[in-house]
């Protein structure tokens, strides 16, 4: 049938060599990697963090802490969704450790480089600051306010403060990255990109 996932005792049982096509066979990459990432989510949360664990290690240059591995293992669903090859787990949460944040030029070229940017970033810090609980849904209600005081879409708004507080347009979840960067470190990132800005 149609199936592109199934285990190997199916297609013992499946497998019928009168049914073998003579056309050449193409190794095909990219279904390669979704089929390893349909894996990866079928996985327990559980294992995924234990498998990902050497890996971001190595990606990161060190080892985490018990609080920082706390941080990796509240995010890792999230992180798991996006996950297609287990090397790219660091990449994905290495702004969370990073004590300076370095930021993709191309992702600053061309998200920070645009008129409203700054009445953006001030509006984040201001709304931000002012939050005494910084869970995500804190965090997503404070931004969406903000958005509609300066009566602009998400993208337009939103995008600026991912690039401040992660270093790039990808990341996971802004609102879940920004509440497990913590409110100091959030708030700190977003000045800093403010004051790379003039």
């Amino acid at each position: 049938d149609d199936r592109t996932i199934f285990d190997v005792d199916l297609a013992v049982d499946r497998f019928d060599l009168e049914k073998v096509s003579k056309n050449p066979a193409v190794f095909d990459v990219d279904k390669l990697q979704w089929m390893n990432g349909e894996y990866i989510r079928a996985m327990s949360v559980e294992e995924f963090c234990r498998r990902s664990k050497g890996f971001l290690f190595d990606g990161l240059g060190r080892e985490l802490d018990e609080d920082e591995w706390k941080t990796f293992v509240s995010m890792a669903p999230l992180i798991q969704e996006r996950t297609k090859l287990f090397p790219e787990v660091a990449g994905q949460v290495a702004f969370l450790y990073a004590d300076e944040l370095t930021y993709d030029e191309q992702s600053w070229a061309k998200v920070m480089e645009k008129d409203g940017v700054v009445d953006v970033l001030d509006l984040a810090l201001e709304k931000l600051d002012a939050l005494d609980d910084f869970g995500h849904e804190s965090v997503e209600k404070a931004l969406r306010e903000m958005l509609g005081q300066l009566e602009i879409g998400a993208r337009k708004g939103l995008q600026p403060v991912r690039v401040a507080v992660t270093g790039s347009t990808v990341s996971p979840p802004l609102f879940e990255s920004i509440a497990a960067l913590g409110k100091d470190s959030a708030l700190n990132r977003i000045q800093q990109a403010r004051q790379r800005l003039g």
